[in-house]
């Protein structure tokens, strides 16, 4: 299940005009660079906002996104249980995926052959050969119980290959696909190891022409060499605060007029730009006002 958080309407954030600028060059082809790290140490600035904005703006140019929040429960065995969510959010057909799954009876009741109907959101999986339907929902409580089966280092290597294989079909259909990550600082191990193997460093030797990859948390990936990404990523320390102008802008967003003078005081307000304060007080202020005799 993906694990999204709420947040505000998309049409209510304002500001990240540089990193939404960066982020459409990739869209673009105009930049060479296919990966964005955000690693802004502060929390409350606005990082799961900005991966929304770059999702709303896949939206309106018909661009396959996908958006996985890391944090809460772990992705158990993530070369089936991340590559799904990816698969899944992406819209995709995962035929070789599924196909692996049902060479080793993984999808459970036997059978020889399998068939995907329609998009990867209502996936059903007709197995041929026992004439019944499996569900998605089926498939995770199936792998359950063939943890064991799944956890061999064999079977990960196809599930890998299969998974970079119905990516890539996607990617030669629509050009272009993105995948953004939130809350990178909370992964564990095992994911953050498959996350750079199988996305970031197939995206960087080229196994994934049309990726685009934008990880945002508290920290970059754990890369071991820097310098061997500079070609392909941008590096995103720090999100600047927001100004004055982005308290007034917001505030219009919500229903509010107010003075240069009101703005400098509601900034002060929330520390000097910190958007997840600015929303409180804002709102706050606005509805006193709606309430006010």
């Amino acid at each position: 299940m993906l694990r999204t958080k709420k947040s505000v309407p998309v049409e209510e954030i304002v500001d990240f005009e540089e990193e939404m600028t960066l982020f459409q060059q990739m869209l673009d082809g105009t930049s060479e660079k296919r990966i964005m790290f955000i690693g802004e140490g502060r929390g409350g600035r606005g990082k799961t906002c900005l991966l929304r904005l770059m999702r709303h703006r896949c939206e309106e140019q018909d661009i396959p996104c996908v958006y996985i929040d890391l944090r809460g429960e772990p992705y158990d065995q993530p070369h089936f249980s991340l590559a799904r969510e990816i698969c899944l959010g992406l819209g995709l057909r995962p035929q070789h995926f599924l196909g692996v799954l049902e060479a080793h009876n993984l999808l459970g009741g036997g059978g020889t052959g399998i068939s995907v109907e329609g998009r990867a959101r209502d996936l059903r999986v007709d197995k041929v050969a026992g004439g019944h339907i499996i569900e998605r929902s089926q498939i995770a409580i199936n792998l359950t119980v063939s943890a064991e089966v799944l956890g061999q280092r064999w079977v990960q290597d196809q599930m890998n290959r299969a998974f970079l294989d119905d990516l890539n079909e996607l990617l030669a259909e629509k050009g272009k696909a993105v995948c953004l990550f939130d809350g990178l600082e909370q992964v564990n191990d095992e994911e953050e190891r498959w996350l750079i193997e199988m996305v970031l460093c197939a995206v960087r030797e080229g196994q994934l022409p049309g990726l685009i990859v934008v990880t945002a948390g508290r920290r970059y990936p754990y890369l071991e060499d820097d310098w061997e990404w500079e070609d392909i990523a941008f590096f995103r320390s720090q999100i600047e605060p927001f100004t004055e102008k982005h308290i007034r802008e917001y505030a219009e967003r919500v229903g509010m007029t107010i003075s240069d003078e009101k703005a400098r005081e509601y900034w002060l307000m929330c520390k000097c730009g910190v958007p997840i304060l600015m929303g409180l007080v804002v709102r706050n202020l606005a509805q006193a006002r709606e309430v006010r005799p």
